[in-house]
């Protein structure tokens, strides 16, 4: 047999095995595909200063501005700015209601509302009270009438609730409407002390909670159920991310994907389609489903799996590590960890 005919074998081979494999996992793997897309980057103090660069190129948050469709958030670990499509806008080093900033620089959250914005951070909470322009700060105290501490990792809101997500302090509820905090730990039944995502199923009516050191809650009646990869088939314990989409979580983990539709579990890795199993970021978008990982970006569409492993030169030819994901009109916006905010025409 002539080699053509055994490189024709091993090609059959590899498409055959590839087919197998997206069947079994529930996805079928469509070819990894390239995106074209604009790179936001910082590039000197003088540029952000007049507003033409991001103040860092580690982007660890992102989030739409619900009362301009055109504008969005952005949080890095050097402060926190607003892009409008043509300027960026950066809190603390700008005029007008920009000339102040939140509590720390380093950004983990922003969540705007229709008359404040909130922003989690390394060194506390902050309020913007978009009606007075006036700041309000939170930091560590040892009572009830603020934070447990100053690293506050997401947020969540419903009416008057506040719901904060601490990096090694479990939850914290803030009442706006009469200014009380309360904690909650294990006497909640809240094992997990490492918060690193807040979701609200609107299907199910339930309120989730993602931790990075024991699986994910379920919120209801004042107190906290936990499921987790030792009572359960919860792939980790290691929880990055969190959505939901049609009444299932997608819990994006250090050791893969797990869907959980309220009864059980399904799990996708590597070796099942997935470019990496470090999930970073999950955002549904209409009928796409957008994944964030330390290799690119993957994309869910009517059970299709697309990789995209988005490079550019601060990557340095490495696929980029994608830490959060945001819609705004027409574009899809990347925050990567070092190679700047990504834009993408959909």
């Amino acid at each position: 047999m002539r080699n053509h005919e055994y490189s024709f074998i091993i090609r059959r081979l590899v498409v055959v095995m590839a087919v197998l494999t997206a069947f079994m996992s529930g996805f079928f793997l469509a070819p990894a595909s390239a995106l074209d897309f604009d790179t936001h980057s910082k590039r000197s103090d003088y540029l952000s200063f007049l507003g033409r660069s991001i103040p860092s190129n580690n982007v660890q948050a992102l989030y739409a501005d619900p009362e301009d469709a055109s504008s969005l958030f952005v949080g890095t670990d050097r402060g926190l700015c607003k892009y409008n499509g043509r300027s960026f806008r950066t809190y603390g080093k700008d005029a007008g209601h920009y000339r102040n900033s939140p509590v720390g620089s380093c950004i983990n959250y922003v969540l705007p509302t229709s008359s404040e914005i909130w922003i989690a951070t390394d060194s506390g909470l902050s309020r913007y009270n978009k009606i007075l322009s006036q700041w309000t700060h939170f930091e560590q105290g040892d009572d009830n009438t603020t934070i447990p501490t100053n690293y506050i990792q997401c947020l969540y809101f419903m009416d008057p609730f506040l719901y904060v997500g601490t990096w090694g302090s479990g939850v914290s509820i803030y009442n706006v409407k009469v200014n009380k905090w309360k904690h909650y730990t294990s006497k909640a039944g809240l094992d997990g002390k490492y918060i690193s995502a807040i979701v609200y199923d609107n299907v199910r009516g339930q309120l989730w909670f993602a931790t990075y050191d024991d699986g994910i809650y379920l919120f209801q009646n004042d107190r906290f159920t936990g499921v987790n990869a030792r009572t359960s088939d919860l792939i980790s314990n290691k929880v990055n991310c969190l959505a939901a989409v049609s009444g299932r979580l997608y819990i994006g983990t250090n050791e893969g994907l797990s869907v959980y539709d309220g009864i059980k579990f399904k799990s996708y890795t590597k070796e099942k389609g997935l470019g990496s199993n470090i999930i970073l970021a999950i955002k549904a978008d209409k009928f796409d489903i957008y994944i964030g990982t330390d290799s690119g970006l993957l994309k869910i569409y009517n059970d299709t799996l697309t990789h995209y492993p988005i490079k550019n030169s601060l990557s340095k030819g490495k696929p980029m590590r994608i830490t959060c994901i945001e819609t705004v009109k027409k574009s899809l916006f990347l925050g990567t960890q070092h190679q700047g905010l990504i834009e993408v025409k959909k």
